[in-house]
């Protein structure tokens, strides 16, 4: 991925950011990858495609307004059942499906690209030094889900953030990748640190859930006033990284193996 940021230096954010506060994001779920037919049903997986995308359009601080679906259909995947699912999320996140592709392989992928707007976007760069860090729910989650056979719901049918925009955040990223992984990349991106104190864990889950195992599609906020309904985690400091609790702590959320 870092070579690519060298080859495209344009991408960085959750979503492109295009002429007239148009914002475009796209996401791929691969079988045996991102999911696995004994845990998740067709359904589950064209809900979770279409919230994965637009909780990239929340992490700009838009809103999603159309998706294009593109289905590469293994022998004896439920078509019908995914769009099933796919259709429910729609309906919950409030965009329709515009446009796509379907094809067939030996297995099945899904890809779908969000469009939505926003008048202004919320970056990853612009975190400043005396905001406080702010998270919008728990973490951990999937995470505890996934440890436990996959089955439950916040790993099969995750929901982006759907809520208010958090007016005055300086900085905004969604907590795919896992929470340090994710607060180090606007850590980066904005020249300082990250030192977080406090961590909401979900029910059930691990600390070692909330920090590292990702997939919660909450999100994170720097900003110099409070977010009301958002839970304060830390502060933004000179320096680099993320700390917890004064040490430095380093990602090791989820990343694919190329």
């Amino acid at each position: 991925m870092a070579r690519l940021a060298q080859r495209f230096p344009a991408v960085g954010d959750d979503a492109a950011v295009l002429p007239g506060g148009l914002l475009a994001s796209t996401d791929t779920l691969v079988e045996g990858v991102d999911w696995r037919p004994e845990w998740s049903s067709a359904g589950d997986v064209g809900w979770k495609a279409i919230m994965v995308n637009a909780s990239d359009i929340a992490a700009m601080g838009g809103r999603s307004t159309a998706f294009l679906v593109s289905l590469v259909v293994a022998a004896g995947f439920d078509v019908e059942g995914f769009f099933d699912g796919v259709q429910e999320a729609c309906d919950v996140v409030g965009a329709p499906v515009v446009g796509g592709d379907l094809s067939g392989g030996p297995v099945t992928v899904v890809t779908v690209t969000v469009l939505g707007h926003t008048d202004q976007p919320i970056l990853r760069s612009g975190a400043r030094v005396g905001d406080g860090v702010y998270v919008s729910g728990e973490v951990g989650a999937a995470a505890r889900d996934l440890r436990a056979g996959g089955h439950g719901l916040a790993h099969r049918r995750p929901s982006a953030y759907l809520g208010l925009r958090p007016e005055g955040a300086t900085a905004l990223i969604d907590v795919s990748d896992g929470l340090i992984t994710d607060c180090g990349r606007i850590a980066a991106a904005s020249g300082v640190c990250l030192a977080l104190d406090d961590v909401p864990v979900a029910d059930g889950a691990s600390l070692d859930d909330a920090l590292h195992g990702g997939e919660d599609f909450v999100l994170v906020a720097c900003s110099p006033v409070p977010i009301e309904g958002w839970t304060r985690i830390g502060a933004v400091v000179p320096g680099s990284g993320v700390t917890l609790h004064g040490d430095a702590i380093a990602g090791r959320g989820w990343e694919h193996q190329l």
